[in-house]
């Protein structure tokens, strides 16, 4: 958190930023974050999930639903969310509850079928388009359903966000 909170003073305390030390989780609980890397001061390579090697470092962490921080203040539903921790997407999505319908646009990292379709099964394709970002060679393809990412992040996109979708189309889509 301290990395981030100096970045966030750097930057002038912008006021589209805001910083809470909470993991995003399913359910308002303490959450177990195991870390596997000492890279980077413990900042990279934590999981919640256990895997089959010990873990370098521990911390318990206070886990709370998204639903809740967007119902004390309904200013503080985002458009766009960025999700990227190591397999427990699935359950940051789940907190969101009615309000992930409300998500426009969702940059997220999918490491396994498994997930993909958990993922899936709460932002249907009726209602999302999904674009596999390849951040080797620059370009983003359109499937019809989720997958493990061939890079690791998945843009996943309203319908009805004609801006982004007009974006992503007329700049990656059309070479």
């Amino acid at each position: 958190m301290y990395k981030f909170s100096e970045s966030y003073k750097t930057n002038n305390y912008n006021t589209n930023i805001m910083l809470l030390s909470y993991a995003l989780s399913s359910a308002t609980k303490k959450v177990q974050l195991n870390y596997y890397s000492a890279e980077d001061d413990y900042t990279y390579g934590g999981r919640i999930q256990k895997l089959s090697s010990k873990s370098l470092k521990t911390e318990l962490v206070k886990g709370i639903k998204a639903s809740e921080i967007i119902k004390s203040s309904k200013h503080l539903m985002p458009n766009f969310i960025k999700v990227d921790i190591e397999e427990f997407e699935y359950e940051a999505l789940l907190g969101f509850g009615s309000y992930l319908q409300y998500l426009e646009t969702i940059l997220i990292e999918i490491l396994s079928d498994e997930l993909a379709i958990k993922i899936e099964s709460l932002l249907s394709p009726r209602f999302y388009r999904f674009f596999d970002i390849n951040d080797q060679d620059h370009s983003i393809k359109e499937f019809p359903h989720l997958q493990k990412s061939y890079c690791r992040n998945w843009l996943i996109v309203r319908k009805d966000n004609y801006t982004v979708l007009d974006l992503i189309i007329s700049h990656y889509m059309n070479t």
